[in-house]
């Protein structure tokens, strides 16, 4: 079985526990209640930010950095609400840390494993175009070139 097979696996197992794990929650239960209230009840909702103090930032900037790394999460809804829960300008700065800070990691993590992960799902003489043309031509020209001039 290769890589791309078990993580297909994994991730559909991944995907059935988690909607089970939610499908059980009894209706009743006192956290499902209270994300009722929070989506319900907007007073309750600015209320509860505002008893966080400077965690609710804190917490809406690791959203917007984990929304970079993780792609299902929509970018578009978390940067509404970052506007809408925190206000329009510091949503806006705290956005735009959250998303630098994930761009930055996101970087990081492709440099960590981006050979190993090139190596394995890229063609040799693809790989080797593109090393010759950033080594040589610089990053700019990977950009402008086409690849089917040869």
């Amino acid at each position: 079985m290769s890589a791309r097979t078990r993580s297909t696996v994994g991730l559909g197992f991944g995907t059935i526990g988690v909607a089970g794990g939610i499908w059980w929650i009894p209706p009743d239960s006192p956290a499902l209640l209270f994300v009722v209230r929070l989506y319900s009840n907007h007073v309750f909702l600015h209320d509860r930010l505002q008893a966080l103090g400077w965690l609710a930032p804190a917490l809406f900037v690791l959203l917007q950095a984990f929304q970079v790394i993780i792609s299902p999460i929509p970018g578009e809804a978390t940067g509404l609400l970052g506007g809408y829960l925190l206000g329009l300008p510091p949503g806006f700065i705290y956005s735009t840390v959250g998303l630098t800070i994930g761009t930055m990691a996101a970087f990081a993590i492709g440099r960590w494993l981006g050979a190993a992960v090139v190596a394995r799902d890229v063609p040799n003489h693809v790989a080797e175009r593109f090393l010759f043309i950033g080594r040589t031509e610089g990053a700019i020209l990977a950009f402008t070139s086409n690849p089917q001039e040869d």
